[in-house]
Parts: structure tokens; sequence; C-alpha cells
């Protein structure tokens, strides 16, 4: 919702998602990634492109706001190509496995949990599980009303599901103005901050320990009346020690640049 400020005779906005109870909106999710990889003194280059359709039906619509989600993916493809690989998987296993998901009226997430169990021999390093935590799309508006130029700061701390990866954003969100973005008159929103990634995994049993630091820009569009997400567009770049143990032992230095888009496709 939004308001006019009479004080100071300029529009403010107070937000708060509206997802209609008994809708299905479908987005679609296009992450593209570029990596260097330092081994034994060679140097190895990786790109790829993660490509999902997903659906979100809003069960419930509580009073004071909150909104329950279920929400599956409908195509997933990955796609993979270094020296002597290029390869391209269609994770068929993750398809149609529903998550519920809780979210309060400002995008804070209140609960999760997976309804169908997903069973996968292939290695996504928690890619493709990470794409049902949907809240992780959302911004967290703050409660008090904003007007153009004015920012706030969220924090968030993630677990990488069936990994100890820890990763630790700062991001600064500034309401920047207002634009047309796919056919819907928005609110656009500006983000830069921060992130830091650490812990370990177990992949072919070895061990991994990660960690890291990165910058984050993005931009984002609400809709302005019915305040849903039409569309964000981010840029991750990432320095990473991996370090491994056992009975190959090594540190390899990591750089990475990261371009997502996520927009409601219906």
């Amino acid at each position: 919702m939004f308001f006019l400020g009479i004080a100071t005779g300029q529009e403010k906005f107070l937000l708060q998602y509206k997802y209609e109870k008994g809708k299905t909106y479908k987005y679609q999710d296009e992450t593209k990634f570029e990596s260097l990889q330092e081994i034994n003194g060679q140097e190895m280059k990786a790109t790829g492109t993660t490509l999902s359709k997903m659906k979100m039906t809003v069960e419930n619509v509580s009073e004071a706001g909150d909104f329950t989600l279920i929400n599956s993916l409908e195509d997933l493809k990955v796609t993979t190509k270094m020296a002597m690989m290029d390869t391209t998987m269609v994770m068929d296993e993750f398809l149609d496995k529903k998550v519920q998901t809780i979210i309060s009226g400002s995008g804070k997430m209140i609960e999760q949990k997976q309804i169908d169990t997903v069973k996968s021999t292939k290695n996504l390093m928690g890619r493709g599980n990470n794409l049902l935590n949907l809240y992780k799309e959302f911004v967290v508006f703050p409660d008090n009303s904003l007007k153009i130029g004015d920012s706030w700061t969220d924090d968030r701390t993630d677990t990488t599901q069936g990994t100890q990866m820890v990763t630790r954003t700062n991001i600064k969100y500034t309401l920047a103005g207002a634009e047309e973005k796919n056919g819907h008159q928005c609110l656009k929103f500006s983000s830069t901050g921060t992130l830091e990634t650490g812990g370990k995994m177990t992949q072919m049993g070895m061990e991994f320990f990660m960690e890291g630091s990165g910058e984050i820009n993005g931009t984002i569009w609400i809709d302005k009346e019915s305040c849903i997400i039409i569309s964000k567009e981010s840029i991750t770049d990432q320095e990473m020690t991996m370090a491994l143990t056992g009975q190959m032992q090594m540190t390899i230095p990591i750089s990475s640049a990261t371009n997502s888009k996520f927009s409601l496709i219906e």
C-alpha cells in the first residue's frame, strides 16, 4: 500500500506485499556464472547457466498480511562448460517437488518446510534445493514509510541446505524512483552490499572448507499497485579460497562473477 505525505507534499510508500489468495504466480530465474580457479599453478576457467521456471500458489493470506506459498519448479536446466567438459543437465528429479513457505507482508520468512522429498544423484553443490528457497527473492521492507531517495539496510544469515556453508549478507536498499518494467508501473529499488561465505561441505568422500567475500549490486522492480515482484537483477563478484582435506590436500583460490535475473512471466 502507499499513501501521500501531507507534511512534505512528497508521495510516501508504506510497502507490504499483496499477493492474492488462490492465485498462482510464475517466475523465471536465470543465473549465469564465470569462475577462475588456480590448481597446481594452472588456471581453470568455467562458465555455466542455471535456468529454472518456478510457480508459487498463494494458499492463504492471514489477517496480519502473512501469506502462505506452495512453490515448486516446472523446469530446471544446468549447463557447465570447462576444459574437457561441456554438459547440460535436465534436473527432472527436482520438478514438481513442493515447498511450503510462510512470509510476512513485509517480506520476512516466518517458516519453511519441504513437502516432497528430493532424491538426486546429480551434484548441484546445493543449488537445486536453494532454487526452492523462494523467500530469498523477497526484499524485506522496513516498517516505516518511504519516499524517493530513502534507504534502509537488511542483514541476513543463510545456511546452504545439505552443507555447513553459511552466507552472511549486508544489503543497502534505496527507493530510487518509479518506472515501467515489463508492462508494469513499478517502484524501482537499487541495492548494494557485501557478502561473506564460510563453512564446509562433503563431496565424493572429500571435505571442502571454503571461505570468501564479495560485493553485490542490483535492481528490483515492484508493481506500484499490487506490490508484487516484477523483476530482480543482480551481479555478484566474489573471491574465495577452497581447501581440500583427506587423500588429496590442496588450497584453491577461486574468483567468480554471477549475473542473476528473476522475473514474473505470468
